[in-house]
């Protein structure tokens, strides 16, 4: 019930008594009935019988691709960052510029794609090994915190602390918090 008050349009809005509508700024068409019989009826059947609904031509003349969008959806969804849409406006940007088939221009946006990818292993290596040495690293750091003979060897070697009793180091928490 809450979601159909959200959902309730003002009558300035509804289409009840709209004929075959059709316009620039609409994207579908639709025929309501003719008496208001008849719309009393759809109404009682269905209770979104006001909406606007698509008929079977809008249904089939729908863009299904983006090489079908008109310029102006078609630069919409390329400004929201959706990634075929910003390919396929290159691909028309190449052909108004070098005046060519829209087969080649989708080869030549092929080739840039491949272009772009080709260096991009040697480009990541830095990455992925600081990654992968990070990991290597933190596991290797655990033995030199929790382990008596690593950490006494390590602080016999390099920090020359004094060494706690043994009743202070019993367990690998206690070993950690020495050495911590």
């Amino acid at each position: 019930m809450f979601l159909r008050l959200l959902t309730r349009r003002p009558a300035s809005f509804r289409l009840l008594y709209s004929q075959q509508t059709a316009s620039p700024t609409s994207f579908f068409t639709t025929t309501t009935a003719n008496n208001d019989d008849e719309k009393a009826a759809a109404i009682k059947t269905d209770p979104n019988a006001h909406y606007k609904r698509p008929t079977l031509k809008d249904a089939q003349c729908m863009p299904r691709h983006v090489s079908e969008f008109s310029s102006t959806l078609l630069l919409q969804s390329a400004l929201q960052s959706d990634p075929s849409a910003v390919r396929e406006r290159l691909v028309r940007e190449i052909i108004a510029v070098d005046k060519v088939s829209y087969p080649e221009a989708n080869q030549i946006v092929n080739d840039i794609s491949a272009a772009n990818i080709s260096g991009l292993s040697t480009l990541t290596m830095p990455y992925y090994t600081g990654i992968g040495v990070g990991f290597v690293m933190a596991w290797a750091c655990l033995p030199f915190v929790f382990d008596w003979g690593t950490a006494e060897w390590f602080n016999a070697k390099y920090v020359t602390m004094e060494v706690p009793e043994i009743q202070d180091r019993e367990t690998w928490l206690e070993v950690g918090s020495w050495t911590w």
